[in-house]
């Protein structure tokens, strides 16, 4: 394949990327108000959320309109209403598996972004090809009335709380 050639379809696979699905496809909504939940835009299928850890899910889609991959997936992070210490935080999500009938996938909040597929809160946008309907997800994350406290906030707490259950053994042994 020639260099030009591959310089084209890479300006279009980020515009494919970087810009919102609106042709006819099969739609995923999920909505993060302090706990996920899914529903299948227009009915019809099922949505199974599995919590992993905090702000970590499993997502199980069940549904016949979903196909056989037909191209790469896409990794998205979805920009997130509040700050997560201060820093802007994402709604990551990325397709774990794809097979007639099925989908997984693995979300994860309120973390930086190894992804380059970044959108807004809200947005729609594609995940996967597939031969009968495009896979499209929309994320929608509501601002927490607390702020986030980030995993580094529940590592230090744990410490400081590790720390004091040992002082308290120390001073029980004196």
């Amino acid at each position: 394949m020639k260099v030009s050639s591959l310089i084209q379809l890479g300006f279009l696979s980020l515009a494919a990327a970087f810009s919102t699905f609106h042709a006819e496809a099969f739609t995923l909504s999920l909505t993060e108000q302090g706990t996920l939940s899914g529903s299948i835009v227009g009915g019809g299928g099922v949505v199974t959320i599995t919590p992993i850890a905090t702000d970590h899910w499993t997502v199980t889609i069940q549904d016949p309109r979903i196909g056989n991959p037909a191209g790469p997936p896409f990794a998205l992070a979805f920009t997130e209403p509040e700050t997560v210490n201060n820093l802007t935080a994402y709604n990551n999500i990325q397709l774990l598996s794809l097979s007639p009938g099925s989908a997984v996938l693995d979300v994860l909040s309120d973390e930086f972004s190894p992804y380059a597929n970044i959108l807004p809160n809200n947005a729609t946008a594609l995940v996967q090809n597939t031969d009968v309907e495009p896979f499209a997800l929309k994320f929608n994350d509501f601002a927490d009335s607390a702020p986030e406290p980030g995993s580094v906030t529940f590592l230090f707490a744990a410490g400081v709380l590790a720390l004091f259950k040992r002082s308290r053994a120390n001073t029980a042994n004196t």
